[in-house]
């Protein structure tokens, strides 16, 4: 943290993270700027390893806190956050597993429908012996996806 509070965004969108793009098309700020303020919210909670990760994991007030920073609203990069430190049964329902899902079913399916279908789909394959998880099970419909292209 101290590197960043060293540097401007522009230094570090430039030097560091060498990406210029926004957390969204419209109103969105840079990613850059993103990633600090999402780590300000980490260090406010005191999330300061890998094992902090499940004092903030169900806590609605830091879901919160990180919803409000602009291109955040959704919840996808906070569900791929808690995937990344290691969560098995959280899913990121980006474009790829919301098309899969959308063209198997024939219906739309909403962001938190996605993390319900693919939790419910591991239990049923566990239950007939498969060793999957939603996060595998999210792994493989996004590369699978990814191929089609």
């Amino acid at each position: 943290m101290k590197l960043m509070e060293r540097q401007s965004i522009k230094e570090l969108t430039e030097n560091i993270y060498k990406n210029r793009q926004r957390t969204s098309t419209r109103s969105g700020i840079l990613k850059s700027e993103a990633v600090i303020l999402f780590l300000k919210v980490l260090q406010k909670f005191k999330i300061n390893k890998l094992s902090d990760i499940d004092k903030i994991i169900t806590s609605e007030q830091f879901e919160t806190e990180i919803k409000e920073i602009p291109g955040q609203n959704s919840g996808i990069s906070l569900t791929y956050f808690f995937m990344l430190a290691g969560s098995d049964e959280l899913i990121k329902p980006d474009r790829m597993i919301l098309r899969f899902l959308e063209n198997i079913s024939g219906e739309k399916v909403s962001l938190k429908d996605c993390q319900v279908i693919l939790a419910a789909v591991a239990d049923q394959l566990k239950n007939n012996g498969f060793n999957i998880t939603p996060k595998k099970l999210d792994n493989l419909i996004w590369n699978y996806q990814r191929n089609l292209n």
